[in-house]
């Protein structure tokens, strides 16, 4: 080996072992390494649950088909990424002010969400301590103060750091990761891409039901699948991608929501469009899903602080 090639050799080295160092007490080494908790084993099977609800009971039985909402054919649905309780110091404050002001307005108008959504990220490093921080957020959006708002999420990559999914399944309403439930004309379909890919037992399992249900269709994950053309911050493997936005195309789905990719993005596939919403922390924003039941269609509008 010439001395510049063993010179580059120890530079790449030295880089591996500090970034190692960094990120092994804040992260966990193995879950930096294998990303543990594998997605095949954790969300192979959708699991049908009822329209979001506060009561835990009721959670796990699903929601005749072709009954109507108790919320009426024409709602909104709140929208939250990236919250990242536990966050770097350097990170901005969470908006909680401003976004609990708007929420009181809101709920003073009449015009409380029927449900939220939280697009994964949750947490930071995966920690017990970041994931009782969420809760006590979901526990206050599902209070009377903001008008009992079912808060129901999905996971993402930083979720799962230092074993973390089990906190998430303590934590993190329905306590799984890839699930359905209808909304009288609606189907919306929460994904689990929080390994950075569906795997291949979520994505046969999620194609076939697609093809199954005639309904139109509301999809949430937490990996983008074009993401404005970041593949840094998009699904890797390009052949589940191409996959995905067939299946998407083919089986009457409106709107794909998506997370990670903190700066938000957009791209119209025609018959779907994908919306990478911009982060909670970060870009200081939420966001909110108007539904029309009977006309079948979706929109979505963007706040921030």
């Amino acid at each position: 080996m010439k001395k510049n090639e063993k010179t580059a050799a120890l530079v790449a080295l030295g880089l591996i072992c500090f970034t190692l160092a960094v990120c092994k007490d804040e992260y966990g080494l193995d879950e930096f390494l294998n990303r543990a908790d594998d997605v095949n084993a954790r969300s192979a099977y959708i699991r049908d649950i009822n329209i979001p609800v506060i009561n835990e009971e009721e959670m796990y039985k699903p929601n005749p088909s072709g009954s109507k909402p108790p919320f009426g054919n024409n709602y909104t649905v709140l929208i939250l990424a990236d919250i990242h309780f536990g966050a770097h110091p350097d990170h901005p404050d969470l908006p909680y002010d401003e976004f609990f002001q708007w929420l009181e307005g809101k709920k003073a108008a009449g015009e409380t969400p029927a449900f939220c959504l939280v697009l994964g990220d949750n947490a930071e490093a995966g920690t017990e301590e970041e994931y009782l921080q969420f809760k006590d957020l979901s526990d206050k959006l599902e209070s009377d103060t903001y008008g009992k708002i079912p808060v129901y999420s999905i996971v993402g990559n930083h979720d799962l750091y230092n074993n973390g999914w089990r906190q998430y399944t303590k934590y993190c309403k329905p306590y799984i990761s890839y699930y359905r439930f209808n909304t009288g004309n609606f189907s919306w379909y929460a994904l689990d891409s929080g390994s950075g890919t569906l795997g291949g037992s979520q994505l046969k399992n999620l194609v076939s039901n697609l093809k199954a249900d005639p309904k139109p269709k509301v999809v949430f994950s937490h990996y983008p699948m074009y993401g404005g053309g970041n593949f840094y911050f998009s699904l890797s493997d390009p052949h589940e991608r191409a996959a995905l936005i067939s299946a998407f195309a083919k089986n009457n789905v409106k709107i794909v929501l998506e997370g990670h990719q903190h700066p938000g993005s957009f791209y119209d596939f025609g018959s779907f469009k994908e919306y990478n919403v911009s982060a909670f922390r970060d870009r200081q924003s939420w966001h909110l899903l108007t539904v029309d039941e009977e006309n079948e269609t979706v929109t979505l509008e963007t706040f921030a602080k």
